[in-house]
């Protein structure tokens, strides 16, 4: 019971705002305050050095922070100022400290380390600062965190990463691309236009195939506890296994987190659905409804449907959702729109048709994409009742009558 009436005194003055601010500055090794309050407060001033004993146990470890770091963590904590609620924060994380103290012993303390509560990479800013408009964008686009780019004009382009940073493209080293200070976690900008494709080879030996109308985020080198990109659009990839170091993906809606394996991820922005097909190994899944994970197995599909928050996992033959890499597209029983879809992205052209009349038409079969989108589209014609007229790159697609 004394126990409990002295944790229900010290929460009573961490609410006091003036006694509060003391012991933040008490913490910093000014004391002017705390004894102006105990000079104000005589009746609260027993108390008040309880607490204070408790907070002077209080073990705060400064590990050093980047200036990048030092300055997403002072933005964020402006923020919450702003919004009223970094106060509350702080008083909640050192009212449970001084609490946590009493209860188990006076020779306990806690040790509250800074880099241990994560500061999540703001992508959405990132990808809004790349302020690039998709019809303007014709080649493969290299955005480096200094600014400087890299234009690959090539259809299908090669980009390796080797164990010392340095960049090759279709194996030409590419020289004086300055890096970020040291200091400074960088991250690259990675667009992929209509109309191509291309692989990512990764200092940490990961391979990543990237599918048209695709941006990726990365760090210009991975460090810390996890591997972490983030993705608009879809891509394949060939983990390399690290049991101490996780790989980890994130989209608009999923974070999906891997040791080592080969998975498909698909997540366009204008896409209901974002999904996850598994070749081998095992990954979880996260998304914004649950921090409950989903594991799935080999030859499984989840599935995230945007609008309704709903979740699926079904069996698939994998080859279906990663032949894309193959420049193939194979269907056991797809609709045509979806397929037309794809076909837009991959020939970086417009397919205009009625979607009632398109969307209940199904279709099965093999697309080898390396032909032309006529080619493509006269084998479409012949396993299904539509007519195409071409100009340009616009096409005309009707059903016959």
């Amino acid at each position: 019971m004394k126990n409990e009436e002295q944790i229900a005194r010290y929460k009573s003055l961490l609410e006091d705002e003036m006694i509060f601010h003391a012991l933040l500055d008490l913490l910093a090794g000014d004391n002017t305050l705390l004894k102006q309050m105990k000079q104000d407060n005589p009746e609260k001033e027993q108390d008040i050095k309880d607490l204070q004993q408790a907070f002077g146990r209080l073990k705060i470890v400064e590990k050093e922070l980047s200036a990048y770091d030092k300055a997403r963590l002072w933005d964020r904590i402006e923020a919450e100022r702003k919004r009223g609620r970094s106060l509350r924060m702080i008083r909640n994380v050192l009212k449970y400290a001084a609490v946590l103290i009493l209860v188990l012993a006076s020779s306990l303390y806690f040790l509250w380390e800074k880099t241990a509560v994560e500061i999540p990479v703001d992508y959405e800013s990132i990808l809004s600062e790349m302020a690039l408009a998709e019809d303007s964008v014709q080649n493969v686009l290299l955005v480096f965190s200094n600014e400087q780019k890299i234009e690959m004009t090539d259809q299908n382009v090669e980009l390796e990463y080797d164990a010392e940073g340095n960049i090759s493209v279709n194996s030409s080293r590419i020289e004086n691309i300055a890096s970020s200070d040291e200091h400074t976690i960088g991250y690259n900008r990675l667009y992929v236009p209509y109309g191509k494709t291309m692989q990512v080879s990764m200092s940490d030996g990961t391979k990543v195939w990237v599918n048209s109308g695709s941006r990726l985020i990365y760090p210009e080198s991975f460090s810390g506890n996890k591997r972490e990109i983030y993705l608009e659009g879809e891509i394949y990839l060939e983990v390399a296994r690290n049991e101490k170091v996780p790989f980890v993906v994130k989209t608009s809606q999923m974070v999906v987190e891997v040791l080592g394996t080969a998975f498909n991820v698909s997540a366009y922005r204008n896409d209901e659905i974002q999904s996850v097909v598994l070749a081998n190994g095992s990954v979880a899944i996260k998304n914004k409804i649950s921090d409950t994970p989903t594991v799935i197995k080999p030859n499984q599909r989840y599935t995230l449907t945007q609008s309704t928050n709903e979740i699926h996992l079904d069996t698939v033959d994998v080859f279906y959702y990663i032949c894309w890499k193959y420049n193939l597209i194979m269907s056991e029983s797809e609709s045509l729109s979806a397929i037309l879809k794809k076909l837009e992205r991959y020939y970086n052209v417009q397919i205009t048709y009625n979607s009632n009349e398109i969307d209940p038409i199904q279709v099965k079969g093999k697309l080898d994409l390396k032909n032309t989108i006529e080619e493509t589209l006269h084998v479409i014609s012949l396993t299904t009742p539509i007519n195409y007229s071409v100009e340009n790159e616009s096409i005309k697609l009707n059903v016959k009558p």
